[in-house]
């Protein structure tokens, strides 16, 4: 048996399990095997958060064969060159016969362990009706700026992991700013929160923010670039290249075509993405990188709830 688990966004995590599942005959045919599709939220218990499946997994030895996940699950490792421990490196040829689309050349994994098959974009919404973008400078400082009443998601959630990541590493001088703004669980609850009226900007990402009920919001770019999450492939060390039929199944191109239309990026070649979303993405600084500053965040907010818990 074969374990596949997606760890993605809500709004792709249920079309890629069943897009998985409806094309399971044709997929065990070229491994030679059954699979199962699953997800964290199948079977994590609640205690332990959605959040932690990987570590949960690396502990008790059961990692899948195949995960679609966050790249900022890859903190759970103590030591980013741990990777090779876990990982088969199956993807340095990959990238040959399903390269990236130019511009996006750096979000390509030199090592071969990751295979970015689609962005989450994170992005700030405004209510329209309260905040007039020609005021608006286009910047992440818009979520900073005390006119306006700002909202993020919790400190565990992808998008306030990738922007507090990004300025830690970028624009510390915003971070004390970053700590002190309200927070909402997840970017759907900003979205609701904006149409509301309780708040006046907020940080989301692009599936909400382009594809979702989005009456009464704007959309703001930040010039310094899109926080960009990749929703990582990894295949489990000692595993067989024939699973890369489970990839190749994933990189159709209809499939990638729902994605977009999903409000996301999928980096090939080939795809016709959101105009506005591609020219927002600046050349990325490596997996590495993304890796440290996500730890970062992660020590940081760590030690603060270690202190409240003092206090």
């Amino acid at each position: 048996m074969i374990n596949i688990m997606v760890h993605t966004p809500v709004t792709s995590r249920g079309v890629i399990v069943q897009y998985l599942k409806k094309n399971a005959l044709k997929i065990e045919s070229k491994i030679g095997g059954k699979i199962k599709v699953s997800s964290p939220h199948d079977y994590e218990e609640k205690e332990h958060g959605i959040e932690s499946w990987l570590e949960n997994c690396i502990k008790n030895d059961n990692l899948p064969d195949i995960m679609l996940s966050h790249a900022s699950d890859i903190t759970v490792l103590e030591n980013y060159d741990d990777i090779g421990k876990y990982f088969e490196p199956i993807f340095k040829d990959f990238y040959n016969e399903h390269p990236l689309q130019k511009g996006l050349e750096s979000f390509v994994d030199k090592d071969g362990f990751f295979y970015p098959l689609f962005f989450i974009c994170m992005l700030l919404v405004y209510n329209d009706k309260k905040v007039d973008a020609s005021e608006l400078q286009g910047s992440w400082k818009d979520l900073f700026n005390p006119k306006y009443k700002s909202v993020i998601t919790s400190d565990f959630k992808p998008p306030s992991k990738t922007l507090g990541s990004y300025l830690i590493s970028k624009s510390p001088e915003l971070f004390g700013d970053f700590l002190k703004l309200d927070r909402i669980n997840s970017p759907i609850a900003i979205i609701k929160q904006l149409q509301k009226g309780a708040y006046d900007i907020g940080l989301s990402h692009s599936s909400f923010a382009i594809t979702g009920n989005t009456d009464d919001v704007g959309i703001d770019y930040p010039k310094e670039g899109l926080g960009i999450l990749p929703q990582l492939i990894m295949v489990k060390k000692g595993s067989d290249k024939k699973l890369l039929a489970v990839v190749e199944t994933l990189l159709e191109e209809d499939f990638k075509n729902n994605l977009v239309k999903l409000g996301f990026v999928c980096p090939q070649e080939g795809v016709k993405n959101d105009s506005k979303l591609i020219e927002n993405i600046k050349p990325w600084d490596g997996y590495r990188n993304f890796i440290k500053s996500v730890s970062d965040f992660d020590s940081y907010i760590n030690e603060k709830l270690v202190q409240m818990e003092e206090v």
